[in-house]
């Protein structure tokens, strides 16, 4: 009996530690929030924590002070932020049991509060001054703006006036004067906003003229190896009743860093400017402007501007037309996407890429002179494995040219392009547009133009809608080839045809030359005529 009694005792005192471990009534909790965990820049919260069941707590990861021990239960002021944090506590019970909680307190990045401030080149360059350019993007902050600048890039020392506090996003520029001659100078763009935050343009350089030399910018002329840029207007795009896509091409060289922007408006004086952008600082760089709010059915005029600290150039003025509100359009707009365009070795011709479409323009002449007849070859091929739709091709002349033939499309005369309605282009499948030009009479001798060609498409898979862009450029050298008309077209610079149809026809003269002495054999009974001493008469 009284081992019963003990064993049923040893049992009882089992099952009792069985349902204490069950139950775990010395477990931690811990609870951790903040005020508000969604801040502005350099802005502050308040952390809370409760605990229970806990004999003490610690604290990981925040600033300002967060890290260390801390009561059971308890607040803490973060202090202004400038990145996103995220803090943890940690509590444990005499048992040695734990329980941890996280928050993340998310700031705003910097730059939403402070203003955004760009470099641009200097420009109206003499030998003792320079013009210097920047714009500010002032995120609706009052702002005020400087330029700083010297000679040597370390220090910048000098300072031009602080304007006045304004809240409106623009360019500005400052002239500086008393300048050495032949003297290469740095300066940066500068921006303040009223709370103190300060922003800082990239650093750029520009030499002064030397005082024995008149350098022509405005013709392009190079000074120690540095040129200005070139402006080419090429098509718009994406043309709707109120809205439209002004696209040009800069021809930058030497690492010059360069801004391109557009002048439009509703007759050929133009008068509006868009705001300058970024375009790089070598090699070709397609640059773009969306137009907003304009009215439907109107003819409006632009061109491409690139500007740099060696001078500025200007595109082709062209137009385009709004679509009138009876025009339904069966198609979305194009939706564009950056490519990239690559030289071909030992060519002017320019080939763009992207992962889905291969494009390239290439010209049969190397020497262009007035009344010159160049035949350009289009390639397209699509490298994906997608298939393609919607796909249609542009050729944009410039005024230099002037059109002959197309081997497939239509010339539209209201942008000077040629249209080619591809449709589908599927995976693998290439094709080639072939389009013959003259150089006109009046072409500008040493000026360089540019033909480009532009392939827009859907993708079937995705319906994304993208283009893209290639360019074969040229210069008129000096000289002029004789005005052949036709034959210009069909014989080119040579005696030997230069396309297909001149040498058809090439034939065909030869044929009719051949019938021709053919039938004077014949109708001479085989023999030969020969010459009297009259070459007027003929002998029978």
């Amino acid at each position: 009996m009284t081992s019963l009694i003990l064993l049923v005792g040893i049992l009882g005192v089992t099952n009792n530690a069985k349902i204490y471990a069950d139950h775990d009534l010395f477990s931690p909790t811990v609870n951790l929030t903040a005020n508000n965990s969604n801040l502005d820049y350099n802005q502050s919260t308040i952390i809370h924590w409760y605990s229970q069941n806990a004999i003490s707590c610690s604290t990981t990861g925040g600033t300002n002070g967060w890290v260390g021990h801390r009561s059971t239960s308890g607040s803490f002021y973060t202090g202004n932020l400038r990145n996103t944090e995220t803090y943890t506590i940690r509590c444990t019970n005499n048992r040695g049991l734990q329980a941890s909680e996280s928050i993340t307190v998310y700031v705003d990045e910097n730059n939403n509060e402070k203003p955004k401030v760009t470099t641009y080149g200097a420009s109206d360059i003499q030998s003792d001054s320079a013009t210097l350019n920047g714009y500010v993007d002032t995120n609706s902050l009052s702002v005020r703006k400087w330029f700083e600048w010297g000679i040597r890039s370390g220090s910048l020392a000098n300072k031009t006036n602080r304007s006045s506090y304004g809240s409106s996003s623009r360019d500005f520029d400052d002239t500086i004067y008393n300048l050495d001659s032949n003297t290469t100078y740095y300066f940066r763009a500068v921006a303040e906003s009223s709370n103190g935050d300060i922003s800082y343009g990239r650093k750029l350089s520009f030499r002064t003229d030397d005082d024995n030399r008149n350098y022509n910018y405005d013709n392009n002329e190079c000074v120690y190896g540095n040129c200005a840029p070139t402006a080419i207007t090429t098509l718009v795009s994406n043309v709707s009743q109120t809205s439209a896509r002004l696209n040009g091409l800069g021809l930058l060289g030497d690492s010059t860093y360069s801004v391109g922007y557009f002048e439009w408006g509703i007759t050929p004086s133009l008068g509006i400017t868009t705001m300058s952008k970024n375009i790089g600082g070598g090699g070709s760089s397609p640059f773009y402007e969306n137009l907003f709010t304009l009215t439907p059915g109107t003819i409006y005029y632009y061109r491409a501007v690139t500007t740099n600290q060696y001078g500025i150039s200007r595109g082709d003025i062209t137009s385009f037309r709004t679509l009138s509100p009876s025009i339904i359009i069966d198609n979305p707009p194009v939706v564009y996407r950056n490519t990239t365009v690559v030289t071909n070795t030992g060519s002017d011709t320019r080939v763009s890429k992207t992962s889905s479409v291969f494009l390239s323009v290439n010209q049969d002449k190397e020497t262009i002179r007035r009344g010159s007849v160049i035949e350009y070859t289009v390639n397209y091929k699509n490298t994906s494995s997608r298939d393609l739709r919607d796909v249609i091709l542009r050729i944009s002349i410039p005024k230099e040219l002037e059109f002959i033939e197309t081997s497939r499309g239509y010339f539209a005369d209201e942008n000077n392009a040629v249209v080619t309605n591809i449709d589908d282009l599927n995976r693998q499948e290439e094709g080639n547009v072939l389009m013959a030009v003259k150089v006109t009479s009046d072409a500008e001798i040493n000026k360089i133009f540019v033909v480009t060609a532009n392939l827009a498409y859907t993708v079937v898979e995705t319906s994304n809608q993208e283009e893209i862009f290639a360019y074969a450029k040229g210069m008129v050298e000096n000289g002029n080839n004789a005005e052949l008309g036709a034959l210009a077209f069909l014989f080119g610079d040579g005696f030997l045809p230069k396309s297909l149809l001149g040498w058809l026809l090439l034939m065909l003269l030869l044929s009719l030359v051949i019938l021709a002495i053919r039938k004077a054999y014949r109708g001479n009974g085989g023999t030969m005529v020969a010459p009297t001493e009259d070459p007027n008469k003929i002998h029978h």
